[in-house]
């Protein structure tokens, strides 16, 4: 009960630190987004990558574990560099810029850096599958531009060939 009490405090307090990001009161970095969710919420969405892709992708999801920085601050230098390359993607997509000419170059770097391992333009056209299937991501792009989830998803199958 008390653990529930706790999640549910830090799960409002993101809210409103979210908030006051969306009014321009303060800066939500992609660390303190996730900061509530528990290693249970991780696990869920590891269980659902080998639910929705199947058991072979259990040995991705460890590599990328395995990759990523034994450190907080590792880590938040690695999330920071993502909403400068997502920034870019969305100036580009409210620009009116067809997808098949979207510069994807360094949203794949950076989820290649992120798995651990190369991201081939066949895998981040998979990712971009993810992207537009499972509502969480749907809810992030969406969040930062309406109808930017599908044409993120279009783009990197585009660039994918």
């Amino acid at each position: 009960m008390q653990a529930t009490l706790v999640h549910h405090a830090r799960m409002l307090a993101t809210l409103e630190r979210t908030l006051a990001a969306l009014k321009g009161e303060a800066v939500m970095t992609l660390e303190r987004l996730y900061e509530p969710f528990a290693a249970e919420t991780q696990a869920g969405h590891e269980a659902w990558l080998v639910e929705a892709y199947g058991p072979e992708m259990a040995r991705p999801i460890a590599t990328s574990k395995a990759a990523l920085p034994a450190t907080p601050a590792g880590m938040s230098e690695r999330l920071d560099a993502l909403p400068e390359i997502e920034a870019a993607l969305v100036a580009a997509f409210e620009a009116g810029s067809d997808p098949g000419n979207a510069d994807l170059a360094a949203h794949r770097a950076w989820v290649s850096e992120m798995w651990g391992r190369p991201c081939t333009p066949e895998a981040h056209a998979g990712l971009a599958d993810l992207y537009f299937s499972h509502p969480d991501f749907i809810a992030r792009y969406e969040a930062l531009a309406p109808g930017f989830s599908q044409w993120l998803t279009a783009a990197t199958k585009a660039a994918a060939g």
